[in-house]
């Protein structure tokens, strides 16, 4: 699995922010393990580092609309969701 529930949980519960040694400490992860998973997360543009943390990417919107558009129970209730948004 590339995505880790628990390190995109950390990072969003931290405002969507975090230090590798913050997320290794929270996580209970050796910092050189912590590292090896931002980096697999990073290249799959699952998370971005800037002014040193890490941030949930913005990859996280399409995917989650790709689920949610391609989602059965989703795609059932779709024109009440509509109605109750109008």
């Amino acid at each position: 699995m590339i995505q880790s529930p628990a390190s995109s949980n950390l990072l969003r519960e931290r405002g969507g922010e975090a230090t590798a040694w913050n997320l290794a400490a929270d996580l209970d992860l050796a910092p050189g393990t912590l590292h090896t998973h931002l980096a697999t997360l990073k290249d799959h543009r699952l998370v971005v580092y800037r002014d040193d943390g890490y941030r949930l990417a913005s990859r996280f919107l399409t995917l989650g609309g790709f689920v949610r558009n391609h989602f059965d129970p989703y795609q059932a209730t779709k024109e009440q969701i509509e109605d109750l948004a109008d």
